[in-house]
């Protein structure tokens, strides 16, 4: 019997599509309880992060098919791990027509940013400055 030890199996392969921290509007109700729970505790995004919201949520209403919303992914998810003070949600217009519409969604991708659960502003998918500024602005207040 050889005393070798036997060497270590090699690392797992990354993950495609890796866990992001952007959490995905699944409902009426999960937007719902979302902007609630804000208003009164911290909330944990996907990464198992705790996200000292101080009551903001963003929500980017978006749909794939959008070339204007193909930002979305990268310079969006990049605000949300620059910005641990502030929940970010995705609400894809598509699957969720009825939602969208009821938060007066015209144009795609629409920014709304709710505080204490209630809406406080939102932005067009152009007006990236302002967006950032904004939340600069709401995470600090």
């Amino acid at each position: 019997a050889s005393s070798a030890s036997s060497p270590l199996p090699p690392p797992p392969p990354p993950q495609a599509g890796a866990v992001d921290c952007v959490v995905d509007v699944v409902s009426v109700k999960h937007l719902e309880e979302t902007l609630e729970a804000s208003a009164a505790t911290l909330l944990v995004d996907r990464r198992g992060r705790v996200r000292a919201a101080e009551g903001l949520v963003v929500v980017c209403v978006y749909a794939k098919w959008s070339l204007a919303s193909g930002w979305v992914r990268e310079r969006y998810d990049g605000l949300c791990d620059a910005e641990q003070r502030v929940v970010f949600m995705r609400l894809d217009a598509v699957r969720h027509k009825e939602l969208a519409k009821s938060l007066g969604v015209r144009t795609l991708p629409t920014f709304i940013l709710f505080k204490g659960g209630r809406r406080i502003d939102h932005f067009l998918g152009k007006e990236r400055a302002l967006l950032e500024q904004s939340i600069e602005d709401h995470a600090a207040a």
